[in-house]
């Protein structure tokens, strides 16, 4: 085929790739559906289904457009944390992730361990973990966005959305620490001393650049498209950070932390007038990231319909027997924080708020590229039919509790 008739094709396909991200958005933001099911479905679509996406050329675009939303989320996720009002006001949306994320990463790595070996996947301990680890947490991206858009009360709210995007952390950060270990074949004391050593390179790297950014948006704060200068800042500091044997994810993580808690910080560190004026950037600079972000992962979920293998039955059966469970394993912490936050009846809504999502698959796709892992394709495809299945249950969960239980409504502003 001729360059001339493959740019038409590809621009085409790029187009109703865009479209279907739009539509899903769109979808997302009138009803709640969350939008992983739709664009993995046309990925599927595009893929196994009528093969006008190969496989083969999108498998090698994976790390780069993994590396992307990895450094998306953990820059999303550094902004939207609020230290303030996370040790202040949501101390229950605290308890949650630890409790859901403990539960979960439990669950998955059991039914890794004991019951993948049964249908052909044998497993190590480490690698189970490290499974469990990836679907240990739900997804900010679809967690907080559904939960906006129903209309829950802000007390509940806030905390199904900081669970989620507090889970997102602990899904990069800890499966990263399994695959180091994996790869380098380290013992648990080894393991630790170079834990210490990355996170303190990364955190140390992400702090320092966050006050550079806050320097540089600052004075900058005339010109336009000052978010290109942001944006390449942190893929900078991601590659400055694994070139120096750090972690690119935490230290991104860290600068926009650093970025969204200016105002919290001595005032030596920072003045009353900056604080204030990097309180309005901060805004647009969201704004602006929020589209990058939709993009990656419009792009990234098509994917991974793309090299998902329809033609294994394993998969489906794995990913809807770890979803139910999962549901299952987050029913107690739900329980306890429903009563904590004396949220009436609120147990069954939080519970069923637990879709996996984009730092699940990300992680798997990492994973994935690793020569030392053993069944890596086992990661991607059974992660991302949990992420579909998830999502499909939350969806109709949330609708059927919402029809038979009028005390659901009562949750809702």
């Amino acid at each position: 085929m001729v360059i001339e008739d493959i740019v038409p094709q590809a621009l085409l396909y790029t187009s109703i790739i865009l479209l279907a991200g739009f539509l899903a958005y769109v979808l997302l933001t009138k009803y709640g559906l969350p939008d992983p099911i739709f664009l993995i479905a046309l990925g599927i679509i595009m893929g196994p289904v009528l093969n006008i996406l190969p496989r083969a050329q999108f498998e090698g675009l994976a790390p780069y457009i993994g590396a992307l939303a990895l450094v998306a989320i953990m820059f999303e996720s550094g902004l939207g944390m609020n230290l303030h009002e996370l040790v202040k006001s949501a101390r229950h949306a605290l308890t949650l992730a630890i409790l859901s994320f403990t539960f979960s990463t439990l669950a998955g790595t059991a039914f890794a361990y004991y019951v993948v070996p049964l249908l052909g996947f044998q497993l190590s301990f480490p690698q189970s973990l490290l499974f469990g680890f990836m679907v240990g947490g739900s997804s900010g991206a679809v967690v907080a966005a559904v939960a906006s858009k129903v209309g829950f009360g802000s007390s509940l709210q806030v905390i199904l959305s900081l669970e989620s995007l507090l889970t997102d952390v602990f899904v990069i950060v800890s499966g990263l620490v399994v695959l180091l270990a994996l790869e380098q074949e380290l013992g648990a004391g080894a393991v630790a001393t170079l834990v210490a050593s990355k996170f303190s390179v990364s955190i140390v790297l992400g702090v320092l650049f966050g006050f550079l950014v806050s320097s540089v948006l600052y004075r900058a704060r005339q010109y336009k498209h000052i978010y290109i200068a942001t944006l390449s800042a942190m893929l900078f500091l991601y590659s400055l950070a694994e070139f120096l044997q750090g972690n690119g994810a935490v230290s991104v993580l860290t600068a926009g932390v650093v970025l969204a808690n200016l105002e919290f910080l001595p005032t030596f560190l920072s003045s009353e007038e900056k604080t204030e004026t990097l309180k309005f950037q901060r805004v647009f600079l969201e704004s602006f990231h929020s589209e990058l972000t939709l993009l990656i992962k419009v792009f990234f979920f098509v994917e991974v319909g793309v090299v998902f293998n329809i033609q294994d039955p394993r998969n489906f059966i794995m990913a809807s027997v770890i979803s139910v469970l999962l549901l299952f394993a987050r029913y107690p912490a739900a329980l306890l924080v429903s009563k904590l936050a004396k949220l009436r009846r609120a147990a069954p809504v939080i519970t069923v708020f637990y879709a996996r999502g984009l730092a699940a698959v990300v992680l798997a796709f990492i994973v994935a590229q690793s020569t030392d892992i053993p069944h890596s394709q086992f990661f991607v495809e059974t992660v991302s039919g949990v992420v579909v299945m998830t999502n499909l249950i939350l969806t109709i969960s949330y609708w059927i509790l919402k029809t038979r239980d009028k005390a659901v409504l009562d949750l809702e502003a």
